[in-house]
């Protein structure tokens, strides 16, 4: 039993360890994580142009797992580099404990990080705080022009003012001159 305990507290030691590296590195940390929320956004606005609520859910739960996943294999896929970068190999390979206890440590921690880091992202994606749902616009007759004009954009979801809709049919309009 006291084997296991030392095993245990050893992994722990291996959190803490990545913890205080996180800490160390917070700016590229927040760096990372802004690179991710926008990678989740461009993926989750993808959908939302389509106009199907099902490929937005789709989309939007595949961008989360995958950076859950992404996080964590990465976290513990440079567990070796993290050690050679910080000169600490040596003595972490030399240390009194099994692989797997370090491995357990690394993994428990990356977990940890990746369920956190997909946390603001879930924030940042979620539609009810962004206000945001996709709303084809109604074809109708310009009172200028006398031609049909159809859009579709994304706009508040309480929004009834027709500046905002003047507003969201523009952004559509300019849409669709890139997409010729």
């Amino acid at each position: 039993m006291t084997i296991v305990a030392h095993e245990l507290k050893a992994s722990y030691a291996f959190i803490e360890r990545n913890f205080f590296l996180t800490r160390r590195y917070w700016g590229w940390e927040i760096a990372f994580l802004v690179y991710s929320v926008a990678g989740a956004l461009s993926i989750s606005l993808i959908g939302a142009d389509q106009g199907s609520p099902e490929l937005l859910l789709t989309l939007m739960v595949g961008a989360i797992f995958w950076n859950y996943l992404s996080v964590v294999f990465s976290w513990i896929a440079e567990t070796i580099s993290v050690e050679r970068w910080e000169g600490t190999l040596e003595y972490t390979m030399m240390a009194p404990i099994r692989r797997w206890a370090q491995l357990l440590g690394s993994v428990l921690y990356a977990m940890a990080y990746g369920l956190v880091h997909t946390a603001v992202i879930l924030v940042v994606l979620d539609p009810a705080s962004l206000h945001l749902v996709v709303n084809p616009c109604v074809s109708k007759k310009s009172q200028e022009s006398g031609e049909d004009e159809a859009s579709s954009a994304i706009f508040p979801k309480r929004s009834t003012n027709c500046l905002d809709r003047k507003i969201a049919t523009d952004l559509a309009d300019s849409c669709q001159l890139w997409k010729r």
